[in-house]
């Protein structure tokens, strides 16, 4: 995606610190959004686009569901970035 902006973006370490999954969500110029699923361990990476902000935030959040069964969460967004709907 060319142009595209970090909006949201997550690391699930596990109970030893270890990064388990990193999650980047992004946005682009003409509203298309892109996610971005890493296991650094694996070296597996899934990239995905969406044409909707709500189907992108359903998918971070079912990246978010499946690393908790790793560990926790530390999210970060920009500032400037509120999710439709919270």
């Amino acid at each position: 995606m060319l142009l595209r902006r970090l909006v949201e973006m997550g690391e699930c370490t596990d109970a030893q610190g270890i990064l388990a999954l990193t999650v980047r969500l992004y946005t682009g110029a003409v509203g298309a959004w892109e996610l971005e699923v890493r296991e650094p361990h694996s070296g597996r990476e899934i990239c995905q686009r969406y044409e909707t902000e709500a189907i992108a935030r359903g998918a971070i959040e079912a990246a978010y569901e499946h690393g908790r069964q790793f560990g926790t969460w530390r999210v970060q967004r920009a500032r400037d970035y509120k999710p439709t709907g919270q």
